[in-house]
Order: structure tokens, then C-alpha cells, then sequence
């Protein structure tokens, strides 16, 4: 849409879906900061993190942002810090998609620091 979106984030271990956490959702921002610190149980050596941005809809189904996939090797035994490309953004043209989160996961436990830059 013209308008700004209400994003959210959801962060899965692929395959099981109980072991998910949820950001809060940002109102009327296309470029929010969760600062969300989360703890995934059940990730093992390879399993893969899923994490869905989406937009929060009131009346219809919330709209998919995009997705991104770490897998357990970008992530274990030092970490992630840095920025990933959404896929499945939306834009006709996925070179124009310029969507991007940004990641930090430390030690085990995820220390997120989402930043989506989305240019709508």
C-alpha cells in the first residue's frame, strides 16, 4: 500500500513450529527498532531460523514484509551481526526489494536488533 506499515517480526526454528517469539508490533513504521531479546529452546546443530516480517492488518489477514533463513552454519559457533535481504518482499522486481533486517545473535540465545528498512 501508499500508506506506512505496522510491522512485526516472527522468529521460528523451521520445521517446529512451537518454538517461535514474536516482536511487539510498530505502528505506522517503515523502518522500526524492536530491540527484542528472545530464547529459542529447541535449535540444533542443523536446524535453520526462519524470521517472517509482516505487516499487521486489523480487518484483513496481516501481508507478508518478507523472510529471510539462517542457517545454522551463519549462525553457530560465532554468531550473526549483520544485515540480510528479505526475500519474498512483494516488489514485481526483486532486485528493487529493498528490505533488509538486521540481526545480531549471540551465544545460544538470540539478541535481536531488527531494523527493517523497507522502501515502499
Amino acid at each position: 500500500g501508499a500508506g506506512k506499515s505496522d510491522p512485526y517480526c516472527i522468529c521460528s526454528v523451521k520445521g517446529k513450529g512451537k518454538t517461535t517469539f514474536k516482536t511487539k508490533t510498530i505502528s505506522n513504521d517503515c523502518n522500526p527498532v524492536w530491540n527484542k531479546i528472545g530464547n529459542i529452546q529447541d535449535f540444533y546443530s542443523g536446524d535453520s531460523l526462519v524470521f517472517n516480517v509482516k505487516d499487521s492488518d486489523f480487518i484483513t489477514k496481516d501481508d507478508s514484509l518478507g523472510s529471510i533463513e539462517l542457517q545454522t552454519e551463519q549462525i553457530i559457533p560465532g554468531g550473526f551481526d549483520g544485515d540480510l535481504k528479505l526475500l519474498d518482499t512483494g516488489h514485481k522486481d526483486p532486485n528493487d526489494a529493498c528490505s533488509y533486517l538486521s540481526l545480531v545473535f549471540c551465544c545460544g540465545a538470540p539478541l535481536l536488533n531488527h531494523m527493517l528498512k523497507d522502501c515502499m
